[in-house]
C-alpha cells in the first residue's frame, strides 16, 4: 500500500499545493495552521483534511512542488537560446531566487525542509549550478576570460553565491534584480571589456 506522501498528485491536490505555497512563505512552517492554509485557498478545514491528512504531509508535498517549479523555470530560462546569455541568466536567477526576496521565514522553511524531506534544496542547487555552467559554456563566456583557471563551473558558482547573498541582503525583488544584473554583467565580460580602475 502506498503512503500518502508517495501517492500520485491529482489535479485537485496540485491546485491545493500551489495555493498553499505563498501561505507557507508568508508565515513559515511553524506558524502556519491548517486553518490558515484552508482559508488561503478558499476551502473548509474539513475539505483540506480530505486531501491531506496533516500539515506535515501538505508541507512535504509543497516542498516537492516548489523544487519541481524552480527546476522547470530555471531550465526554461537558460534554454531560450534566442535571448542573449545575460538576459537568460537574469531571468533564470529571478525565477529561482527573485520570488523569495523579502521573506523573513526563508531560513526556517529551509531548515524544516531539511528535517522533513532531506537536502532537496541542496540537491537542486547542484543541478541548477550545472545548468548554469552548461549555458555559460555554450555561450563561450569562460573563453572570454582567456584563463584556464576561469571555467564555466567556477563562473556558475560565483554567480550562484552572489545570488544567494543578494537574495538575503536585498530589500526588494527589484533591488535583487539590479544587483544580479551587475554581477551577471561582470561575469559575462572579459577582463579587457571591464572598466579600468587605473
Amino acid at each position: 500500500m502506498k503512503s500518502e506522501s508517495s501517492a500520485p498528485v491529482n489535479a485537485r491536490r496540485l491546485e491545493i499545493i500551489d495555493g498553499c505555497i505563498q501561505t507557507f512563505m508568508r508565515y513559515g512552517y511553524k506558524k502556519t495552521s491548517m486553518d490558515d492554509l484552508a482559508r488561503s485557498i478558499g476551502l473548509s478545514r474539513q475539505a483540506l483534511y480530505l486531501n491531506f491528512s496533516d500539515k506535515a504531509t501538505l508541507f512535504k508535498a509543497t516542498v516537492g512542488r516548489v523544487i519541481e517549479r524552480l527546476r522547470e523555470a530555471g531550465q526554461e530560462a537558460l534554454g531560450n537560446e534566442a535571448e542573449p546569455i545575460e538576459a537568460r541568466l537574469g531571468r533564470a536567477f529571478d525565477e529561482v531566487h527573485g520570488h523569495s526576496v523579502g521573506y523573513d521565514t526563508l531560513d526556517e522553511i529551509l531548515e524544516t525542509s531539511v528535517q522533513m524531506v532531506g537536502p532537496v534544496f541542496d540537491e537542486f542547487e547542484v543541478t541548477f549550478q550545472a545548468d548554469l555552467a552548461k549555458a555559460l559554456q555554450v555561450a563561450g563566456v569562460a573563453r572570454r576570460w582567456k584563463s584556464p583557471r576561469v571555467t564555466a563551473e567556477l563562473l556558475a558558482a560565483q554567480l550562484y553565491a552572489a545570488s544567494k547573498g543578494h537574495k538575503h541582503l536585498s530589500s526588494s525583488a527589484e533591488v535583487y534584480r539590479e544587483r544580479m544584473r551587475g554581477a551577471i554583467h561582470l561575469v559575462c565580460r572579459s577582463p579587457e571589456q571591464l572598466p579600468s580602475t587605473a
